[in-house]
Order: structure tokens, then C-alpha cells, then sequence
């Protein structure tokens, strides 16, 4: 798939650097201009459009960071990536959790592997720039939005606020609240509590903040009317069950922790259905007992009557609230993780197994046709995997 034409600002200091990278963009067919500093790179800002910009973590005159910040406030439609080492991946990440950058390459990559992985992004940015979702937003009253109240506890965390200040705001919430001592309480953590506090211990700071995330999501979705209720509880079952394979996919196989900004990724892959029903009600509920009904395709049908499936919906709506590029991703391309412009492909592969096989779990199969080769790009066995599914089986783990 070719990547689109596109106008790259590349924020450098260092020209020798500057000049190798532009030179690579160029021979791909992009239209690349330079900055030496941060003021030079407003400059041009305001004078041209811009679809993405590429910087370093640090400059002489201001850090990288701050300046992202203020092209976010400014320039928010310019596609923000940051550049730095290993050495400064606290700062980069919490960046990244924030939304003031939008992704993050290592220094040390080759120019090579520096644009095709820029090229990966823009194709996914191209994707969700379509009209038809253009003309959803014109449809709705307004997108939603998270609650005044669940903002607080996340600019707390985020602020590394004494966990006592974090858990009494916490503690004003019964939404948040519940979720959290109804995950602490799980069999997975094996912790008997009625203590906020304490539970914010056991599950750290950093789940924490995905799950009020996320809860703030299902908030902004939910539904009073009985019918379109059942369906979003149907979806948040097999939105816990993904999360709960993704987890043990990570753990058991891939022998790995799944990065802490991605953790909302399985509970929110298919975010897009809710928000379908929120924009179209009754009409998208009757799409989906048809596709129930007649075995057609639920992005098929979608498609057809929308000009856009419960994906792009789903993962434009992720991009709008500013989550992490690979929550965006696993929404988007969780029937396609193969898709060449996939950038985060480890996850958005454990996220199409997860997905996959918590429908047949629930027997509420995903729609779309599963490629089990995702389990050779993942390097793991499909059988071992399928075995390691018994104790999930009528709810357990």
C-alpha cells in the first residue's frame, strides 16, 4: 500500500542528522521541510500546513516535550512524534499517556526504518481522515465526552499526586470506585478489600489510570434504553474477556509484561459498537439483530448503510480522547492486524487472538474471518495456546 504524499516538519539541531533523514523522506516521496530549533519550527508552523512533525526530546533553548505541548494547543490536527533514547523513556511515555506526543522513535534508527514506520502512522492517520466520519461527527450532537469528575482523578495520577488525595477523589465516584474494588477483589488478584487506598496498591498507580480511562469511556457510551443496554453488556463481557486473554497471552506466551500504555487496548477494541449506537440509535441496533439473524457480516452490513464500520468509528473516537496510538490501532485493525500500516503489530495481533477467542469463549463470536498466521507472526503456537484455555472456560482465572 503506498503511504500518501505528505508535508514532514523535522525539528533537528544536529545537521548532519537533519540532512541524511530529509534526504531519505525526499527519495520516498515526501515533501519534507527542516527547523534547526523549536522557534524556527513554530515559524513555519504558522506559516504552512503541516501534516506531522518529527523532534527531539532535547534542544538548548526548550525541551522537546514543552514544545510538543504547545503544538498541541496550537496545531492540534499535526501528527506529533518524538524522538529519544532508552536512557529517557519515563519522560518520552509520560508524554505519550498525556497525548502531547502521539508516538516515539529511537534515536539510534536507521533513516530507513525511521520513515517506513512514519509511513505505517500516516496510513492509519489517512484512514480515519475518511468523509464518512467527517459526516458522523456532523450527526452528532456532540462526540462524547469524559466526565469533569473522572478528569480530575486522571490529572492526579498523572501528576503523581499523594495516593491519599487520588483515592478520596476516587472515592466521590461510585463508578470508579466499584470497578476498581471489583477488579482487586477478582480471583486474578486474589485480595479481599473494601479499601480504596489499598486497592490502588495492589494494582499501581499505572492501571489505576487505565481503568478509570477506560470507565470514563463506558460512562460516556452508556445507555438508559433496555435493548441497546443488553447489547453494551454483552460487548463489555467480551470486552473484559479479551482483556483478561490479552493479559494471559503476554504473561503465559509472549513471557512478557503488555506495556502499561497499552493496557485499555483489549477492553476497548470494540469501543466502536457503542459508540455506533450512541450516534444512531435504534438503526445501528436493528444492523445488528439482522446481522445476528441473517449471518451477514456485521462490517459488511455496516459499511453499506454507514460508509464506515464499528473499527474506524471506534478508533477515530479513541484518537479524539488522545489514547495511546496502539490503543487506536487495536480498535482499528483488530479483523486486520496484518494491514501493512499497522505500527504496533505485536499488540494489535494479541488483541486480534484475545478478541477472537473470548467470542468463542462467550459464544458470541467477533464478526470477520480470524487468521490463525497471527500466530506465526507472534512466533507462538496456535495449539499450545488453545490448550492453555481450559481454566477460562465458564468463567474462571
Amino acid at each position: 500500500m503506498k503511504s500518501p504524499v505528505t508535508k514532514l516538519l523535522v525539528v533537528n539541531d544536529d545537521n548532519a542528522t537533519q540532512c541524511s533523514l530529509l534526504e531519505t523522506l525526499q527519495k520516498r516521496g515526501h515533501q519534507p521541510v527542516t527547523a534547526g530549533d523549536v522557534q524556527q519550527a513554530m515559524e513555519i508552523l504558522e506559516g504552512q500546513s503541516v501534516d506531522a512533525l518529527i523532534c527531539n526530546l532535547r534542544f538548548a533553548s526548550e525541551d522537546g516535550i514543552a514544545f510538543l505541548r504547545r503544538v498541541r494547543t496550537h496545531h492540534p490536527k499535526v501528527i506529533r512524534i518524538l524522538r529519544g533514547d532508552s536512557s529517557d523513556e519515563a519522560l518520552i511515555f509520560g508524554a505519550l499517556r498525556q497525548g502531547i506526543a502521539k508516538h516515539y522513535f529511537q534515536s539510534n534508527w536507521e533513516d530507513d526504518k525511521l520513515a517506513g514506520s512514519l509511513e505505517q502512522i500516516l496510513r492509519t492517520a489517512e484512514k480515519l481522515r475518511q468523509s464518512s466520519l467527517m459526516d458522523m461527527l456532523n450527526y452528532v450532537d456532540q462526540v462524547p465526552t469524559i466526565p469533569k469528575s473522572h478528569q480530575r482523578i486522571i490529572s492526579l495520577i498523572e501528576e503523581e499526586a499523594d495516593v491519599n488525595q487520588i483515592a478520596g477523589e476516587i472515592e466521590k465516584d461510585a463508578s470508579i470506585a466499584s470497578k476498581i474494588l471489583q477488579i482487586v477483589n477478582s480471583a486474578f488478584y486474589g485480595v479481599k478489600t473494601g479499601s480504596v487506598k489499598r486497592a490502588i496498591g495492589f494494582i499501581g498507580l499505572e492501571n489505576t489510570l487505565n481503568l478509570v480511562m477506560t470507565t470514563s469511556v463506558i460512562h460516556a457510551l452508556s445507555e438508559e434504553d433496555a435493548e441497546t443496554g443488553r447489547i453494551i453488556d454483552r460487548f463489555w463481557d467480551h470486552s473484559v474477556m479479551t482483556n483478561r486473554l490479552l493479559g494471559h497471552l503476554y504473561k503465559n506466551h509472549l513471557r512478557r509484561k503488555i506495556p502499561d500504555l497499552f493496557q485499555p487496548a483489549g477492553l476497548l477494541h470494540s469501543i466502536g459498537i457503542p459508540f455506533l449506537i450512541r450516534v444512531y440509535g435504534s438503526e445501528y441496533v436493528d444492523l445488528i439483530g439482522e446481522s445476528a439473524r441473517s449471518g451477514q457480516s456485521l462490517l459488511s452490513l455496516e459499511r453499506n448503510t454507514f460508509g464506515m464500520t464499528h473499527r474506524e468509528a471506534g478508533a477515530y473516537l479513541l484518537q479524539w480522547w488522545e489514547f495511546p496510538h496502539g490503543v487506536v490501532e487495536a480498535a482499528l485493525y483488530a479483523n486486520d492486524p496484518l494491514d501493512p500500516g499497522v505500527f504496533h503489530w505485536e499488540l494489535v495481533c494479541a488483541v486480534s487472538i484475545a478478541g477472537h477467542y473470548a467470542g468463542e469463549l462467550l459464544g458470541m463470536p467477533e464478526d470477520g474471518v480470524f487468521d490463525p498466521t497471527v500466530f506465526d507472526a507472534l512466533n507462538l503456537s496456535q495449539a499450545k495456546f488453545e490448550d492453555s484455555l481450559d481454566g477460562f472456560r465458564g468463567g474462571g482465572q
